[in-house]
């Protein structure tokens, strides 16, 4: 009995330390057939353009192209050369999966492409879960990787590098131990899982695609680098992600940034609000004096891009601008700027450009993208929604834009009402300003629009089927004027008092079976103006007076000016001291109006 028992005691033992693994696949040529055995102490080889795959207790192993393995106790796996992946188990707890390699050894608990090249390098990617890499020389030296990270290994250092983040989907696609002969891995769904989460960050502006590759012996471990800061510092990427110093990535401020490692044509900052305890959200923020330096980009063209996840807050007395020939850019849900001052570079040059984009709504605020009390400076301005972010609000109060090569607010794929107020000040001396609500509201109240004199137009378009347009006390200078608004009836075109001197031409054309509305004191500087619409009043008390020409086209009976209860419409001009009536065409009900817009 006694004798039974030690027998029993010893073919354990023997099962548990020298389990043999299976080989469970080959394609191409190997040392061994598919089925085979392999007992600890067996070595499993593959031939050019061949793989295997082997089934451990805990695990697989798939073996690349000229690559060697050896199977060892407890079914650890020695690479001797070559490339292999190794996955774990996971149906339950996550099993482990010891490798080795000379000087290394590996504890898998996840899926891990191994790349080795004796006397050239050592290369590790997680595909999912984590791996724990240890040097055999040292103790205490390890590293553990997650998914998407990649550690690559000179045998001849004594110390372990820095990992960084690799595109996992464009591993997966092309490698041929992911996507090969062999089919799926036993781990696809796990793997599959860490390319979704890591797309997630791609799209959120957490990591950022380079125009790298690394590239190894094998076509398996050619793939793209994904790194928020690259250690090539004479390198020069697309677009570089900026880590804060403090890791704090949702307040910029007070701030020079700085370079780290490669230069960037882009250099992007992305804010994220944060949850608190109490249900409430502190949101994305902009504060005190933020610059970059110069020395962060390294070709043309260069941009800063701010990124938030929810409403960027630029707080008051920010001061943010960009080194010379660099544009700036906030893109947010909602932009809220106060008393700040945001400048692209020197501000006058056509590459210094500055874009504010709001691409949703913030029902708790006035304007989706508002700019209050604040200073704008850049060679040029644009600022709009989204396409298909719904339709937003821009807002300009009691501001100053100055852009010597154009102002644009709004487009027309991206419906916004745009509202310039309150003494703001917008000035294209070098170019033009472009309105253009995508058929929404538009009102300029109590403020001043320039542009160039001899080649600058003033466009404030609310659309031929749009919404309605509303000049209030405002100040327009430019060669060339044009203003449309729309109605099915009633009100498309409010001008009420204001000043508007045009080099060359105005416009003013109400859209639809629509009224074309003066109010209060008009003064036109011009040699020919055009007013359009179904009806042109001018409301009593009022008067339109131009320096020259001014011809109407109207529907029949829809002149009232000039007649008893209207104000008035004349030319006024040096020679004819007392005035003249102005040219009136009256068009057809039904017919188009005029020349057009």
């Amino acid at each position: 009995m006694k004798t039974l028992r030690i027998f029993s005691i010893i073919a354990l033992l023997a099962c548990v330390e020298g389990r043999a693994a299976t080989v469970e696949a080959v394609k191409g040529g190997a040392s061994a057939k598919t089925a085979q055995s392999l007992p600890p102490g067996s070595n499993f080889t593959t031939k050019k353009s061949s793989q295997g795959q082997i089934r451990l207790d805990k695990g697989f192993v798939r073996l690349g192209s000229n690559s060697q393995l050896q199977v060892g106790k407890e079914e650890q796996v020695n690479l001797q050369q070559g490339v292999m992946m190794v996955g774990s188990d996971g149906a339950k707890k996550r099993g482990t999966v010891k490798v080795t390699a000379p000087g290394y050894q590996f504890q898998v608990q996840g899926t891990a492409l191994i790349a080795y090249q004796p006397g050239s390098y050592i290369k590790i990617t997680v595909l999912e879960g984590r791996i724990r890499v240890a040097l055999q020389s040292l103790l205490g030296e390890f590293i553990t990787l997650n998914a998407g990270q990649m550690l690559v290994i000179n045998p001849a250092d004594n110390r372990l590098p820095d990992p960084v983040e690799v595109d996992l989907n464009r591993l997966v696609m092309t490698s041929t131990l992911t996507a090969g002969s062999l089919g799926p891995p036993p781990t696809d769904p796990f793997i599959q899982s860490s390319i979704s989460e890591q797309s997630g960050d791609l799209n959120g502006g957490f990591i950022t695609q380079t125009p790298f590759a690394l590239k190894g012996a094998s076509p398996e471990v050619t793939v793209f680098q994904l790194v928020n800061d690259l250690d090539d510092t004479n390198a020069i990427v697309q677009t570089q992600s900026y880590i804060p110093p403090d890791n704090n990535f949702t307040t910029l401020s007070n701030t020079t940034i700085t370079r780290r490692g490669a230069k960037a044509k882009t250099l992007e900052v992305n804010l994220r609000s944060i949850p608190e305890d109490d249900g409430s959200t502190t949101l994305p923020s902009v504060s005190g004096i933020v610059t970059v330096d110069p020395d962060v980009f390294g070709a043309s063209p260069q941009k800063l891009r701010i990124v938030a996840d929810d409403t960027l807050l630029v707080m008051p007395g920010a001061d943010l601008s960009t080194p010379v020939r660099t544009s700036l850019e906030l893109n947010a849900r909602a932009l809220d700027i106060q008393n700040a001052s945001l400048k692209a570079g020197s501000g006058t040059q056509p590459s210094e450009t500055l874009t504010l984009v709001a691409y949703g709504r913030d029902s708790t605020r006035e304007f989706d993208l508002s700019v209050n009390q604040t200073t704008m400076e850049a060679g040029a301005v644009t600022m709009n929604g989204a396409k298909g972010g719904g339709q937003q609000r821009i807002g300009i109060d009691q501001s100053s834009v100055t852009a010597p090569k154009g102002i644009t607010l709004g487009k027309a794929a991206a419906p916004s009402t745009i509202t310039v107020r309150n003494s703001s000040e917008l000035a294209a001396m070098a170019g033009s300003i472009q309105f253009d609500s995508g058929g929404k509201a538009i009102l300029v109240d109590n403020s001043i629009l320039r542009a160039n004199a001899t080649s600058g137009q003033i466009v404030l378009d609310a659309g031929e089927a749009g919404g309605m347009l509303t000049l209030r006390n405002a100040n327009l200078n430019a060669d060339v004027i044009k203003a449309r608004g729309h109605s099915a009836s009633g009100d498309a075109v409010i001008i009420d008092g204001g000043s508007f001197v045009a080099r060359t031409v105005l416009k003013f054309y109400a859209a639809g079976a629509s009224m074309l509305r003066f109010r209060g004191n008009v003064v036109i500087d011009s040699p020919s103006s055009i007013l359009s619409a179904s009806v042109v009043r001018v409301d009593p008390g009022g008067s339109v007076r131009s320096t020259g020409l001014v011809d109407i086209f109207v529907n029949p009976s829809g002149a009232q000016f000039n007649q008893g209860g209207f104000g008035t419409i004349r030319m006024q001009t040096q020679d004819i001291p007392g005035g003249l009536l102005p040219n009136v065409t009256e068009v057809p009900v039904g017919s188009p109006l005029g020349p057009a817009f």
